[in-house]
């Protein structure tokens, strides 16, 4: 899931893209779908340029990362295929995706292996200039990762481990340099009480709110933290059902 102020982006694991409405004083309401099945039929991971003008989805079949542009920022209804960028030479099984505040350094999750790789992008949102820069294992804390996002200031890694349903929280040394991430066996929640395969996550801009997508209620959760960016201090607030919409949220 994608969060931006009172839209929620849900990455659908059938073949399409969902948006959704999302704001304290309405009532949610499906509002459009993108379908991505020409170029990819196992879609696991989506995430937007800073001005909303692209969109990118990680496909787990086709083990590529693919590029869609948006003639009106942020609505995907106005989407159109760009191309797909084979990553099959680096990794297997890529689920979870998103980039640094700029757009010049990709990350994505590796379900097989339990990886997350880095990648430089020498111009900002273009995949075709993409180069590897190195590999995590978070495999030691994580069983089965499935999405990834960062702090605003990119020292804060947040990844979903799908198996265990936990909501793991790692510390960067240098801001957004995988390379230098740690993790504190207290750095973490387990959420079965809500969802015993969380898959999406995102943030609000400044760290107080928590957005998960459960794949196995077909729910996404929305959790408040008295600290911005512990997950260790929060707590769920709200919930949202949108089976009528999708069944099978992988991101």
């Amino acid at each position: 899931a994608f969060n931006l102020g009172n839209h929620v982006y849900i990455g659908g694991g059938f073949e399409h893209l969902d948006w959704a409405w999302e704001d304290q004083y309405l009532t949610p309401v499906f509002v459009d779908s993108y379908s991505v099945a020409s170029q990819e039929t196992g879609p696991r991971g989506i995430s937007f340029s800073s001005d909303g003008t692209k969109f990118f989805v990680v496909g787990y079949q086709g083990s590529d990362v693919g590029e869609y542009s948006m003639s009106t920022a942020w609505d995907v209804s106005t989407a159109s295929y760009t191309d797909a960028l084979d990553i099959s030479g680096q990794q297997t099984q890529p689920h979870g995706l998103t980039f640094n505040n700029d757009g010049t350094k990709l990350y994505l999750i590796e379900a097989n292996g339990d990886y997350v790789h880095e990648y430089n992008l020498s111009t900002a949102w273009d995949t075709t200039t993409l180069s590897d820069n190195g590999w995590k294992n978070p495999g030691a804390y994580v069983s089965e990762p499935h999405s990834l996002v960062f702090n605003t200031d990119g020292t804060k890694l947040f990844i979903t481990d799908r198996l265990s349903a936990d909501i793991e929280e790692l510390t960067l040394s240098t801001a957004y340099d995988i390379q230098t991430a740690s993790h504190d066996t207290n750095d973490g929640i387990r959420i079965t009480d809500q969802d015993s395969s969380p898959k999406g996550l995102a943030f609000n801009t400044d760290g107080t709110k928590m957005f998960v997508t459960g794949d196995a209620n077909d729910k996404i959760y929305e959790f408040t933290l008295s600290t911005a960016w512990d997950v260790t201090t929060s707590s769920k607030t709200a919930e949202l059902s949108v089976s009528a919409v999708d069944t099978d949220m992988t991101e």
